[in-house]
């Protein structure tokens, strides 16, 4: 666990808040199977304050590896209702030499912003496409149609390098203030490191989003 009273973004941005606490457990079952149950206790300065409460999965079955995570996120403090929840899946096998996968994103949305689930602090640019066509949306909360993104990958190595490439197809979840509910668009990412030196990487990304005729 842990207890913090500032948080830094990704851009080194400091956020002063009354308290976060961040709780972790974990209990390796076997080889093929752990359990992680995670808290965060996030108190800010404000009124919108949460408590995120969540379990992951994760493990190993006949050559394919999974995945599924599950969080509610209620009111804390001093934040109105909130009633909020996620889920995570993936599995994921080797081909050859290719690893291929599939999974599922869902981020609940809602007419009130206690539906609209937060992904607080994480880093979001490595979730629900590279373009961040999302981003301030679920790390803010402030996504009233909710998110679903339906993806699948595959990555190999040619050589030196390292190439993968996503497809995603967004979904909202719940109907938006301006009427929308249905695909808001896909995506396509690809992306190709090459190692320099032992200690230096190149790294070259893509990201082209094509928004659905209504999203």
């Amino acid at each position: 666990g842990a207890y913090l009273s500032k948080v830094q973004t990704i851009f080194k941005n400091e956020t002063d808040i009354d308290s976060l606490i961040l709780l972790n457990g974990n209990y390796q079952f076997s080889d093929e199977f752990a359990l992680t149950g995670f808290g965060y206790l996030d108190d800010k300065a404000g009124t919108s304050d949460t408590a995120t409460y969540g379990l992951t999965a994760a493990g190993a079955i006949e050559g394919f590896n999974y995945s599924l995570t599950g969080a509610l996120q209620n009111d804390y403090q001093d934040s109105a209702d909130r009633d909020a929840h996620m889920i995570n899946a993936a599995v994921s096998t080797k081909v050859s030499d290719v690893k291929v996968g599939i999974g599922y994103s869902y981020i609940s949305g809602g007419s009130s912003a206690g539906d609209r689930f937060n992904t607080l602090y994480g880093t979001a640019h490595a979730f629900n496409g590279w373009a961040d066509q999302f981003l301030v949306g679920t790390t803010s909360g402030t996504l009233d149609g909710g998110l679903q993104d339906y993806y699948m990958h595959a990555g190999t190595k040619i050589g030196k390098a390292t190439i993968a490439a996503f497809y995603h197809r967004f979904y909202t979840t719940d109907t938006r203030a301006n009427g929308f509910n249905g695909l808001y668009g896909q995506e396509l990412d690809a992306v190709i490191k090459y190692p320099i030196c032992k200690h230096v990487n190149a790294m070259l990304k893509y990201a082209w989003y094509d928004e659905g005729d209504d999203g």
